[in-house]
């Protein structure tokens, strides 16, 4: 290949991640034939699926009869400017960069689909078998695409386990991969509203009040969509309330236009919208009878005086 060339398939890529990573096969094995350059083209795809490979996954992921020269086929994705060591997760393990990776899934997932699904379907399983906490959140992840409602319901029990015997690190790496799905795009409704209400649940010691905020009132709105009252419930309970004493007005605010079963939830889960209906004062504290306007709960809020003057 001349430098015309290889300007020619520059040029043609125009930046985008996905296109600049096949390019780099033509261009790194620009003397192969190109049937064996689609070949590592196909790899190259099927390696960006999971978050890192070898020869036994890529060999699990591709059709015949490519699947048979998996080792061959690793060994030249190693050679690729966009793929690199992860000795972490073991030797002679590789991973796809990550611009590339997400780049490369995000073609995938809009232009192929049920390919894609299928791809997850066989990642899931490559990772089922092994109990360590990286293999159970990259199998979920794969989940997440093949299966997303039975992912969040298992995302939801993985979570549970996780917290019940303080395993923090386990859970931190699994809001790492919800944060990661939010950002590749999770259906509307129930497992979106799932993956939001635990990466604020996760997180809610790790940032700002204001995202932990923001993140349960999206999971409301998606629960609210698909409908399920005892999830939006929870995720009010877990995430919102503590929240009141401290947070911002707009969450209280917020539920005066959400669907009138919305509200009565709130209203069961302690989030009452009160109002002054009466007030006395003395020359020491005063004196705020409350009402809620939606159920009618009655509360006294009593205000010391002294305090208010210092």
């Amino acid at each position: 290949m001349d430098f015309e060339q290889a300007i020619r398939i520059l040029k043609e890529a125009q930046g985008d991640p996905a296109r600049l990573g096949l390019a780099s096969v033509d261009l790194l094995l620009a003397g192969d034939p190109d049937e064996e350059r689609e070949k590592v083209r196909t790899a190259l795809e099927v390696a960006a699926v999971p978050h890192w490979f070898d020869e036994k996954i890529l060999a699990a992921l591709l059709d015949p009869p490519l699947h048979a020269d998996a080792e061959a086929l690793a060994a030249r994705l190693r050679r690729l400017p966009v793929v690199e060591p992860f000795p972490a997760r073991g030797p002679g393990v590789a991973n796809v960069q990550e611009a590339t990776r997400v780049a490369l899934r995000a073609r995938m997932k809009a232009e192929s689909p049920e390919r894609l699904r299928a791809l997850s379907t066989g990642a899931r399983a490559c990772f089922a078998g092994d109990a360590a906490p990286h293999a159970r959140i990259e199998a979920l992840y794969h989940r997440f695409t093949a299966e997303p409602k039975a992912a969040a319901r298992e995302c939801g029990a993985l979570a549970e386990e996780w917290e019940g015997a303080g395993r923090y690190e386990a859970l931190l790496g699994l809001g790492v991969m919800l944060h990661q799905l939010l950002q590749e795009g999770l259906p509307e409704g129930i497992v979106r509203g799932a993956a939001l209400y635990w990466l604020a649940r996760i997180r809610f010691d790790y940032q700002p009040l204001g995202i932990t905020a923001g993140q349960a009132y999206a999971a409301a709105e998606e629960y609210r969509r698909s409908g399920d009252d005892w999830r939006i419930a929870m995720d009010l309970l877990n995430n919102v309330m503590p929240l009141i004493p401290r947070g911002p007005p707009f969450i209280l605010r917020s539920a005066d236009s959400w669907p009138k079963r919305l509200r009565r939830i709130a209203c069961f889960v302690g989030l009452h919208d009160f109002g002054v209906v009466e007030m006395t004062s003395s020359d020491a504290i005063e004196i705020e009878n409350l009402q809620c306007w939606r159920c009618g709960r009655t509360a006294t809020r009593r205000t010391s005086l002294e305090k208010t003057r210092r």
